[in-house]
C-alpha cells in the first residue's frame, strides 16, 4: 500500500464522471471501512462502510467522492 501506483478511481465511480487519483489515504480509509463494518457492526456486507470512510477522506482532501463500491450507486455511502 505504500509503494507503487495506487491506480485510478474509474470515472464511472467518481462524482465528477472523470477518473480520479487514489491516494494512500483513500485506499487505507476504504480498507478500514471494510474492517470496521465486519468487526464492530457485525455486517457481512461492508461495501457501504468502505465507501463512506473513503469519501470522508476524499472530502477532507478536496477530492471527488466515490459514488459506489463496484458499480455506480450500488451502495448508499
Amino acid at each position: 500500500m505504500v509503494s507503487g501506483d495506487q491506480g485510478k478511481l474509474p470515472g464511472l465511480l467518481s462524482s465528477t464522471g472523470q477518473d480520479a487519483k487514489i491516494s494512500p489515504g483513500d485506499a487505507f480509509s476504504h480498507e478500514i471501512g471494510h474492517i470496521f463494518a465486519r468487526w464492530f457492526n457485525g455486517s457481512a456486507d461492508s461495501d457501504a462502510s468502505s465507501v463512506q470512510m473513503e469519501n470522508d477522506t476524499r472530502r477532507l482532501n478536496g477530492e471527488p467522492t466515490r459514488t459506489g463500491h463496484s458499480a455506480p450507486n450500488d451502495v448508499q455511502p
